[in-house]
């Protein structure tokens, strides 16, 4: 593409038939008088061109939100990129709106994501994948030659409880053998468990021996159907997994239907787009509801001058009209109790003795003396007490009043992200969906540029396909992302 942008036949407002190159990459300022035809040139004529291209670069469904704007009065315009004007003003106060959900490049990168991102344990590091009963028949048989093993159906996992009900119903069922708690049991002679204790019970399906290495193949074809109908009932006995435990080794090795950890149990939903969006409950985070901060009582804002002393005002709730004289009986008794001085300023105070006015005693009482009546009470601490009010309240005034001392903060579950931790575990080439949205322009860009170069063919097919997911992603980077026009 040319390096300048070439307008020719400008005729916008008073602007009569203008001819000019402008030079890319460049910082180009247009001068002139009062009149002259600058603004009519640089904004109703060059962006509004842009601004048209890259309207119609979008979907149908994003169109219909915006208002279609009609070519402007020129010639010829060429080597402009679609552009987005960026103004110094709000459009939008919704907290869940972003660049990219406005866009709908965030909707492609959702799509990309479900289609071909692989789920990580957050517990071991190691990729989940999904199972078919062939898929596990075929690792199967892969052990060695002789070896011994049991097909088990993984019925209780570390769950506490006496389960005789569920061991009863196995009975009745035509199973003959369990394992319970690492012991193998004849089920008509299981021991009763202990309701308060945690227990494994797996019920052994089948139990097998892997043919010798000279057998035939027909032998090994009846073995292979042996071992996929094992594993078909141990997954109508309980769907989703089964246990397969090496009695050479001991080893277990669990199979699973479903994306899960076979170590911590961690398990993954169905993988697709709206469980990557933070404004669906499937992919928001739980901690902040998709928002990516919460909101908290701040220290600094409850101390704003830690100069003060308690006596002088330093607790800012408490010296607002004169409210310090209603607290003056829990000041005394913190004061007598905890050897916390009132007239030293509050930076002088220790880490401890912060902490006790700010956010209370716990379960510990402290004897106060109200007016002649001398009762114990934990103190709630301050903190704690204006969060309180700020939940109970029905007052938008006191709500009001309080949120003064609050503050955004990260939230500590999705760290910002905004999604939950099954969505964030799933990445394509070692990143998130977040990581890749936190990118620089140009560090997205040159990613995606060498994404292929990480994925299986498989992947590649998948994610390149004409209007799939990566290429859309691309025509967007290329035409709407690195064209963009910052006005301000």
């Amino acid at each position: 593409m040319s390096g300048i942008i070439k307008v020719r036949g400008a005729r916008e407002n008073n602007l009569k038939n203008v001819d000019l190159d402008i030079p890319k990459n460049k910082l180009v300022v247009f001068t002139g008088v009062s009149g002259s035809g600058k603004s009519s040139l640089a904004f109703n004529t060059i962006y509004a061109e842009g601004q048209r291209r890259y309207v119609e670069s979008l979907s149908s469904y994003a169109r219909q939100f915006l208002d279609m704007q009609k070519k402007p009065d020129v010639d010829l315009i060429e080597g402009l990129a679609p552009a987005i004007s960026i103004e110094q003003k709000t459009t939008s106060k919704n907290p869940r709106s972003t660049v990219g959900t406005v866009t709908e490049i965030y909707d492609y990168l959702r799509l990309l994501w479900a289609r071909i991102g692989v789920p990580y344990s957050p517990v071991t590091g190691l990729p989940i994948k999904s199972q078919t009963i062939a898929e596990m028949v075929e690792m199967t048989m892969d052990i060695p030659a002789g070896v011994r093993a049991y097909i088990m159906a993984p019925l209780v996992r570390d769950r506490k409880g006496e389960y005789k009900k569920e061991l009863a119903f196995l009975v009745k069922q035509g199973y003959q053998r369990v394992i319970v708690d690492g012991e193998l049991y004849d089920l008509s002679y299981v021991p009763p468990l202990d309701k308060n204790k945690k227990h494994n019970i797996f019920v052994i399906i089948d139990r097998i021996q892997m043919p010798a290495s000279d057998a035939s193949d027909e032998d090994k074809e009846e073995f292979k159907s042996r071992v996929y109908s094992s594993f078909e009932g141990a997954l109508r006995l309980v769907p989703g997994s089964v246990l397969l435990r090496r009695l050479d080794t001991n080893e277990d090795v669990l199979y699973s239907q479903s994306y899960a950890c076979p170590v911590s149990g961690f398990a993954v939903p169905k993988i697709e787009p709206r469980l990557f969006s933070f404004n669906a409950p499937i992919g928001a985070c739980q901690g902040c509801d998709g928002l990516g901060v919460q909101l908290n009582m701040s220290p600094d804002l409850v101390v704003p001058d830690p100069s003060k002393s308690i006596l002088d005002g330093a607790i800012a709730p408490w010296s607002r009209g004169g409210m310090l004289s209603q607290f003056e009986h829990l000041v005394d008794a913190l004061h007598k109790q905890f050897k916390i001085p009132l007239s030293k300023p509050w930076h002088t105070l220790t880490q401890e003795q912060k902490d006790l006015v700010l956010y209370g005693t716990g379960d510990k009482p402290i004897k106060i003396n109200w007016n002649g009546f001398i009762y114990e009470k934990p103190f709630e601490g301050v903190i704690p007490n204006i969060e309180r009010r700020w939940r109970e309240s029905d007052s938008e005034s006191v709500r009001a009043e309080l949120a003064k001392y609050q503050s955004e903060k990260p939230c500590p579950m999705c760290h910002g992200k905004r999604l939950n931790i099954q969505a964030l575990c799933i990445k394509i080439n070692g990143a998130d969906i977040i990581d890749v949205c936190d990118m620089s322009i140009d560090d997205s860009y040159n990613w995606f540029m060498d994404l292929p170069n990480h994925l299986t063919q498989k992947e590649r097919d998948i994610a390149k396909g004409r209007g799939t997911a990566y290429s859309s992603c691309i025509t967007n980077w290329q035409w709407s992302v690195r064209g963009i026009v910052c006005v301000g």
